[in-house]
C-alpha cells in the first residue's frame, strides 16, 4: 500500500472528526464511503488500532497547530479561521 495514501487516511481521520468516528465504528465501510482502496492488512491494522489512538492525535494536534482544529459536520463555527493580517 503507497505510502502517501495511508499518510493521507491518517491525517484525515485525524483532521476529520467525522470520518474518525466513522472509522472507529466501521473501518471498512468509512473507508469505502470516502473511495479508499485499502489492503487487507491495513484494514487489519486500522481495526487493531485502538480508538483513542486516533483520539489522541488529533487532540494532539488541536493543541500544537495554531487553528488546528478538527472538523465536524455538527459544528459549522467558523470562527478561528482567521484570515486576517496581523500587524
Amino acid at each position: 500500500m503507497d505510502k502517501k495514501l495511508i499518510d493521507e487516511i491518517i491525517g484525515r481521520a485525524v483532521a476529520d472528526a467525522d470520518f474518525r468516528r466513522d472509522l472507529k465504528s466501521n473501518p471498512e465501510k468509512a473507508l469505502q464511503d470516502a473511495g479508499y482502496s485499502v489492503s487487507p492488512t491495513f484494514l487489519a491494522a486500522i481495526k487493531a488500532a485502538s480508538s483513542t489512538d486516533l483520539d489522541a492525535l488529533a487532540s494532539e494536534y488541536e493543541t500544537r497547530f495554531p487553528g488546528g482544529q478538527t472538523t465536524s459536520s455538527d459544528s459549522d463555527d467558523e470562527s478561528g479561521s482567521g484570515s486576517g493580517a496581523m500587524g
